[in-house]
């Protein structure tokens, strides 16, 4: 029930791996999976995976230094184009 458009704003538990010590991973059953804006990804402009471009590629890693745009197959709930993002600073890993 929060105010927002398409499938940004959850009511649900997202259901984050040792939620009680920091780690806010997605635990694989996590209603975040793949269920982001792929064309919200904003851009790679500090050239983290070091290409040589800054502006229309987007952002390649998470948080935790894994690949920002992962689509779990059997999972599909995105916006926008794929891939689809999950929810929030990571991205689930099987």
């Amino acid at each position: 029930g929060y105010s927002g458009t398409g499938s940004m704003n959850i009511s649900s538990n997202p259901q984050f791996l040792g939620h009680l010590t920091g780690r806010l991973a997605l635990a694989a059953s996590s209603p975040c999976i793949d269920v982001g804006d792929g064309d919200q990804l904003p851009d790679d402009l500090l050239d983290l995976d070091g290409d040589g471009h800054t502006t229309g590629y987007q952002l390649p890693y998470d948080l935790g230094g894994g690949l920002r745009a992962i689509d779990i197959q059997g999972i599909s709930g995105g916006v926008g184009s794929p891939p689809y993002l999950d929810l929030g600073a990571y991205e689930y890993r099987p």
